[in-house]
């Protein structure tokens, strides 16, 4: 996505816009998991616990939206697909830890389904914004949701997921080869697009 973006994303300026957009997708992200950590220490009231689940849903429903803004506009299949898969594979982890967050903060089981419900709209929603927002950017607004949205997809990837699995020592070895051979699959997947 981010490569897409880097080379059609204003093209007329010097400067890496794309980079720029990706870097302020993965810091809005980075700032709301923060305040959502800041929010749940051990020291906080349950009050304010009780926030963190919000805080998270808020952070992955926008890693969603923008995530189906670049799949919205796409107008080749395969690069459909790769940001379709990735965007698939990614909502089962999202899920999943907003479930545990939600369990955590000791919410109801209504009103957990009821966040569940909205953040499974998420991306529907990304994909109209994509969709409109390509039209209105004169079909910039693919480029720019791409950018955005890789920066997402690299933090969720590089601190939510990655870093959080090699803290346990169990299975690091297969963790790694893992890792080294989905980085070969999207560097052959690369070729075709």
């Amino acid at each position: 996505m981010l490569p897409d973006a880097a080379g059609t994303l204003f093209p007329e300026t010097s400067y890496p816009m794309a980079f720029l957009g990706a870097g302020l997708g993965f810091a809005v992200i980075l700032l709301i998991d923060q305040f959502a950590h800041a929010h749940s220490g051990h020291v906080l009231s349950a009050e304010s616990r009780g926030a963190a689940p919000y805080l998270v849903a808020i952070a992955l429903s926008i890693h969603s939206v923008l995530a189906g803004a670049a799949l919205g506009p796409e107008e080749h299949l395969i690069s459909s697909a790769v940001i379709f898969v990735a965007i698939i594979g990614d909502k089962g982890s999202a899920r999943f830890a907003l479930a545990v967050s939600m369990i955590r903060g000791g919410l109801d089981r209504a009103r957990g389904w009821r966040i569940l419900i909205l953040f499974s709209l998420m991306t529907p929603v990304g994909i109209l914004i994509g969709v409109v927002g390509s039209w209105l950017l004169d079909d910039r607004g693919g480029e720019v949701f791409d950018a955005l949205a890789a920066g997402t997809f690299i933090y969720i990837a590089t601190i939510e997921i990655v870093t959080k699995e090699f803290r346990a020592d169990r299975a690091r070895a297969l963790k790694l080869a893992l890792l080294l051979a989905g980085l070969g699959l999207m560097a052959m997947l690369a070729v075709w697009l």
